[in-house]
């Protein structure tokens, strides 16, 4: 998966949020949290992806 389709998605969904606190949509938060939740998977999976690009690295020091 591509590095900065992750990032794009991520701000999507950061927009997103900033939209509903903003213009007060989601009175009961159910949006919100849905949004919260799918925004952790996204940088849970970012964070994966950068390990996983860096320990091959951290492999080769002398």
């Amino acid at each position: 998966m591509d590095h900065q389709w992750i990032e794009e998605r991520l701000r999507a969904i950061r927009l997103e949020i900033a939209r509903l606190i903003k213009e007060g949509e989601d009175e009961e938060g159910l949006c919100l949290r849905s949004l919260l939740a799918e925004l952790e998977r996204w940088e849970s999976l970012r964070r994966e992806i950068m390990q996983a690009t860096q320990s091959p690295r951290l492999s080769h020091r002398p």
